[in-house]
């Protein structure tokens, strides 16, 4: 019997489901509902011999009873899978077709192929990407994400959150040949106060100096060019970014000395709540993309600070309470962050449950878990704080015992500083939205309704 032979991602189409491809994981991450968090699916980036890539998607139940780990870097064979138009905006890569694996598709890991590449990017000039963030309306996203390839200067001006900034800092190592080039695959451009910014989506990952031709070109040609990097470019690359240290005080010394904190803006207080201010107001409807109050109108809700408007939002918390330090008492705002690691909630799951049974004492239960509690926490100071026109804090986040015994936390990025940044759900993206991918992610990520 002849053995068959493997289908090119270029020749895929949508006229049948018994494909089988010879490919290498370049990406993978997970999907998570903004809701809930719990996990709606898994995206795959697949890259074959012929240099092709294509988006593969998969939900949790098929994913489970495909029961495969995987590695990105690693090279697999898939077959019997749909395929399918791509759907949305800032898709990862640029071809119009997509992969959905199914409950019976077959993934088995084979040996490296050399003839597979490791990576594959599609680069954007600079100067193009200027003009393209031009060009984009303020209701725009481009079809695409971009893939950007640059020198990096200063490392510790760059703004990661979360798995994505853990990983970067890992592989961001003091002896990497230099100049360092910086590829960033699956960015998005956007304009912030008239700013322009590469921002990362959850499909985005950032390499240093990969072993490829376009690294090597770049750096020649750069020195070619006579490229001398900035006085002080060894000192930013070589030394781990610099830490604020942060002062733990009162409300009472807030509010007699509020001037001392301009330059600080972010302190450290422990104190008791004591009441719930508003119980009617304990929730908002928030931008997904600058999480400013939106207004809705006309069926969209409108950012007034981004200037954006969205057929959708997020819902976060917002609680007046008041706190009591043992020097003062004085009202706060426990935002969201605070109110869900309290918590363990989020406003969708609350506002489902009154849905199912507005008798439910879903609210009492959700202000006894916060009413007496004693929390030490970060404080966001406004300039109406600094300015002593406001005594009503905004509360941030809890502060870990690590943090509250040092004091040290790391200052919040300059809104006038070149950034990445990690956005919000993008509107009309089925699968793509995730804290960022992992060097090696397998299966076994608990998952809603999933055993340990």
């Amino acid at each position: 019997m002849q053995r068959r032979m493997f289908d090119h991602i270029q020749s895929l189409d949508k006229s049948r489901n018994n494909w089988k491809i010879k490919a290498r994981l370049a990406r993978f991450w997970a999907t998570f509902s903004p809701e809930t968090s719990a996990i709606k699916g898994f995206n795959l980036i697949l890259l074959d011999d012929d240099n092709s890539h294509i988006h593969a998607y998969v939900y949790p139940d098929n994913w489970r009873t495909i029961d495969k780990e995987v590695v990105e870097g690693n090279v697999y064979v898939i077959e019997n899978f749909q395929v399918r138009e791509t759907i949305g905006k800032l898709k990862p890569v640029s071809t119009r077709l997509c992969i959905r694996l199914l409950s019976n598709t077959v993934i088995e890991p084979v040996e490296d192929d050399v003839m597979i590449p490791k990576h594959k990017f599609e680069f954007m000039d600079m100067g193009d990407l200027l003009f393209e963030c031009q060009r984009l309306t303020e209701n725009q996203n481009p079809e695409f994400a971009y893939d950007v390839i640059g020198v990096v200067e200063h490392f510790k001006k760059v703004t990661l959150w979360g798995d994505l900034a853990s990983s970067v800092s890992e592989r961001f190592k003091p002896d990497l040949e230099k100049p360092v080039i910086g590829i960033l695959t699956s960015a998005k451009l956007s304009t912030f106060r008239e700013e322009h910014q590469i921002g990362a989506l959850p499909s985005t990952k950032i390499f240093f100096n990969p072993a490829i031709d376009s690294v090597v070109e770049f750096r020649e040609r750069l020195i070619e060019e006579g490229y001398k990097p900035p006085e002080d470019a060894d000192k930013g690359t070589s030394e781990p970014p610099v830490s604020l240290v942060i002062e733990q005080t009162s409300f009472r010394d807030l509010i007699e000395n509020s001037i001392t904190y301009r330059d600080m803006r972010t302190v450290i207080i422990k104190f008791v709540i004591s009441k719930i201010e508003d119980e009617e107001n304990w929730w908002f409807n928030s931008c997904v993309s600058c999480q400013a109050e939106v207004e809705k109108v006309d069926k969209k809700f409108k950012c007034p600070e981004c200037k954006r408007s969205f057929g959708y939002s997020e819902k976060r918390f917002r609680i007046v309470v008041l706190a009591d330090d043992s020097t003062l008492v004085t009202n706060i705002i426990l935002l969201d962050r605070f109110v869900k690691r309290v918590a363990g909630t989020t406003v969708a799951n609350i506002l489902n449950e009154i849905k199912k049974d507005s008798s439910v004492t879903v609210l009492s239960t959700l202000f006894k878990t916060i009413i007496g509690k004693e929390v030490t926490v970060l404080i966001k100071l406004t300039d109406a704080n600094v300015d002593g026109d406001s005594n009503l804090y905004n509360i941030v986040d809890l502060c870990d015992s690590a943090t509250e015994e040092v004091a040290i936390v790391q200052a919040s990025p300059s809104n006038t500083a070149p950034s990445f940044s990690m956005d919000g759900v993008v509107p009309g993206i089925e699968l793509f939205q995730t804290p960022g991918s992992s060097q090696s992610v397998t299966k076994k990520i608990k998952m809603e309704g999933s055993k340990d």
